[in-house]
């Protein structure tokens, strides 16, 4: 059985049940793939960690990242006022 469905604009929207999570790993040239990495559930644990990781090895460059998650919601007009 075929679904015919017309084109509907779509909004994306953070989603309020999942919390972002947070990420950093080594990327030092100095050592080929120092590879250490931390995820946790905070901004300031991330930075933290790659202070102490700094100290503790010398180590300067990091890849830093957030993921969120997000939810489709149809797009909804609102009437003009």
């Amino acid at each position: 059985m075929k679904r015919a469905s017309r084109y509907a604009a779509w909004t994306f929207e953070r989603d309020p049940e999942a919390r972002p999570e947070y990420s950093a790993e080594c990327v030092a040239v100095e050592v080929k793939g120092c590879g250490e990495m931390i995820r946790s559930g905070g901004p300031e644990w991330i930075e933290e960690w790659m202070r102490r990781h700094t100290q503790t090895t010398g180590h300067t460059s990091y890849r830093r990242a957030v993921d969120d998650y997000v939810t489709l919601e149809p797009f909804v007009t609102r009437p003009e006022v």
